[in-house]
């Protein structure tokens, strides 16, 4: 999957150097996620115009408190939640964030890719997911959630146009119900249900991520942000002693 969107993206950054006074674009059908929800030119050539955000975006997968002291390397893993190749990066980098975390940060950013239907949607849900229970418990409960994600990407990633984008919604609230009930029986169903309506804050800090991995150059997923600069190297990385051997190479021990 990566490196897809690459002449697409470069062409709309281009785009907004030549358009800055141009009348507001027509949606783009490449850039569809679904019926009724559309990226279009202009959502990504804002991007490059987005703020600094308040704090690093990305959802922090060290344990509460589990941090390097001198705040060590910062690792941010931009993912699809249905890419089968994020999906073979992922164990990797949820068990680093336990193992290796005295010496780096791990983060998670979620880029859903526009041909994957369900992606965004799922992405959503990872934020209201983790804004209901980010108080409440000491791990990342994003963890889990991805877990659950990477390894369902055939039954999440499946719906048929007969499925409608509400429909699809509820069925999601009944697996995570079902597979993850621990944590979310903690979240009341219709709470869920409305954090996963379009303009709600879970969809605004979605798009959020969306916008931060375009702003720094992320075209595809898995790839990896280190210490701000994006790092070939550690996009394929897929075991806890090959992200040891890497930080060792960063001299961050």
């Amino acid at each position: 999957m990566k490196h897809l969107l690459a002449t697409v993206v470069a062409a709309l950054f281009c785009l907004a150097a030549l358009t800055s006074a141009a009348p507001a674009r027509t949606q783009h059908p490449s850039f569809a996620l679904d019926e009724t929800r559309h990226w279009s030119t202009s959502t990504v050539i804002k991007s490059a115009a987005i703020p600094p955000p308040a704090k690093i975006e990305g959802f922090v997968l060290n344990r509460k408190g589990e941090v390097p002291a001198d705040g060590g390397v910062q690792v941010t893993a931009f993912l699809d939640p249905l890419c089968p190749d994020s999906a073979a990066v992922w164990p990797a980098l949820g068990d680093a964030s336990a193992e290796l975390a005295d010496r780096a940060v791990f983060r998670a950013v979620l880029f859903p890719l526009p041909y994957h239907r369900n992606a965004f949607i799922l992405s959503q849900a990872a934020h209201a997911w983790h804004a209901a229970l980010s108080n409440d418990v000491d791990d990342s409960p994003v963890k889990p959630l991805l877990d659950l994600y990477f390894s369902s990407i055939d039954e999440l990633g499946s719906r048929t146009d007969a499925v409608s984008e509400l429909e699809y919604r509820a069925r999601l609230v009944g697996i995570l119900r079902e597979r993850l009930p621990a944590l979310a029986d903690r979240i009341p169903v219709d709470q869920f249900k409305a954090a996963l309506a379009p303009q709600s804050p879970a969809d605004t800090a979605a798009r959020r991520h969306f916008k931060h991995a375009a702003y720094h150059g992320v075209t595809g997923t898995p790839q990896v942000l280190v210490n701000g600069v994006l790092d070939p190297r550690a996009d394929e990385i897929e075991s806890v002693s090959a992200w040891r051997a890497y930080l060792d190479g960063l001299g961050g021990r």
